[in-house]
């Protein structure tokens, strides 16, 4: 099993790898999707590595900052901070690049950001309940 995924793995990344390579060579690094007489495959395939490309170039370098900050002599809570706000520029990058949030609907995104925003709220108010467990006994008799 886990030659298996080892082999796969290292195949996936082959073929990432091949298609940013081919696209440096045929389109010298820039390709452009809506050149004349380009077949649908070659202008998706452009445009999948160009959108992966972006978005694995904004999610290495905040990985780099948050290396440089992990680094730091800084107080605690400063670092919890930091890479907090780093974590969520992150997640936005990721919503915005890999899930194609950047070109829905202005309404799906009105609609899911309330609701994301409820959930976690109240996702923060059953903490209370967890620290509870720690000085009672939840099933004494």
């Amino acid at each position: 099993m886990k030659l298996a995924l080892r082999i796969g793995i290292i195949a996936t990344a082959t073929c990432v790898a091949a298609a940013i390579v081919w696209q440096g060579v045929t389109a010298n690094g820039t390709p452009d999707p809506t050149q004349p007489n380009t077949s649908p495959t070659v202008a998706f395939l452009d445009i999948g590595v160009l959108v992966f490309r972006e978005g694995l170039e904004c999610i290495l370098v905040l990985a780099a900052l948050q290396i440089l900050i992990a680094y730091e002599r800084v107080d605690g809570s400063q670092i919890f901070l930091r890479m907090l706000l780093i974590a969520i520029v992150q997640a936005g990058l990721a919503l915005m690049f890999f899930m194609h949030m950047k070109s829905e609907r202005r309404n799906l995104v009105l609609f899911l950001l309330p609701v994301t925003v409820f959930v976690l709220a109240m996702m923060n108010m059953f903490w209370a309940d967890s620290f509870r467990l720690l000085t009672m006994r939840p099933f004494a008799h």
